[in-house]
């Protein structure tokens, strides 16, 4: 049997407070584990409107077969609102 020490190993990443509050924020929208909500920040080039759009694509590929039309539908709209709230603080 192999070495699975890697596979238990944790990896930091240095983010900015402003990086961090994007990550709780897009954690909080989507429910899905800080990992995940991460490794799309980071993909994404540490862009959180990227990121929101890559999650709600993408997030839950594991369990999509569990979504319901009405899950679908309320965090498109939770996007859309964030989103509207993104465009008005730049």
């Amino acid at each position: 049997l192999g070495d699975n020490s890697d596979l238990n190993q944790q990896h930091h990443v240095q983010v900015t407070e402003e990086e961090h509050a994007a990550i709780e924020r897009l954690q909080q929208m989507f429910g899905i584990e800080k990992a995940r909500v991460v490794e799309a920040f980071l993909a994404c080039e540490r862009n959180e409107e990227l990121a929101a759009n890559y999650l709600l694509e993408h997030g839950h590929d594991d369990d999509q077969d569990d979504w319901s039309d009405d899950d679908v539908i309320l965090i498109s709209k939770a996007l859309f609102i964030y989103l509207q709230f993104f465009e008005q603080t730049l």
